[in-house]
């Protein structure tokens, strides 16, 4: 449906909506390596806790989630840049 949505915008709007969710994807990835870097102590062995573990797994599913919409989006909103150089058929 929301790729829908982006068949009637402008490309530039298009653009702007891709910057977006590279920004948020990228904001997700530092603040997952901001928070190994505050618990993680390099000389004790570590094991993550429960709490801990639920914080990965929210940044992980984060991360994937903006990964993906940015994968299909580059599909559907900019198909010139997926046509193979030399069409091998």
């Amino acid at each position: 449906m929301a790729l829908a949505v982006c068949d009637r915008w402008t490309r530039e709007d298009k653009i702007t909506a891709y910057h977006y969710v590279e920004k948020h994807r990228a904001s997700y990835m530092q603040e997952q390596a901001d928070y190994v870097e505050s618990i993680f102590d390099p000389d004790e062995a570590w094991v993550p806790s429960e709490s801990e573990q639920v914080r990965f797994s929210f940044f992980s599913e984060r991360i994937k989630y903006f990964t993906d919409w940015l994968r299909l989006a580059k599909r559907a909103m900019f198909p010139e840049k997926f046509v193979p150089p030399k069409d091998v058929w």
